[in-house]
């Protein structure tokens, strides 16, 4: 049900829905763990997986993406897809 008090809608949510609610967020979270690892035993697994990448721009790459290590590692195979801030 949505209630128009405003002009924005407000959601209301059935007690009842709380648990699955709750449950489809630790589900999130769980699944985001499993791809995001420690930092730096990220940067120890990238840096030997790219012997010749400086690590700079291996720690730039890995946290600019918050830690996601498949988009850290697709970005570091396809370095023409990179995109760093400029300084």
């Amino acid at each position: 049900m949505v209630l128009n008090l405003s002009s924005s809608p407000i959601e209301v949510v059935a007690i009842e829905h709380i648990p699955a609610i709750m449950a489809s967020a630790a589900e999130q979270q769980q699944q985001q763990q499993q791809t995001t690892l420690e930092f730096y035993q990220a940067m120890a697994d990238f840096e030997n997986r790219f012997p010749q990448m400086d690590d700079d721009v291996i720690e730039a790459v890995l946290r600019s993406n918050q830690g996601a290590v498949d988009t850290t590692g697709h970005q570091l195979l396809y370095p023409n897809l990179i995109r760093l801030p400029r300084s």
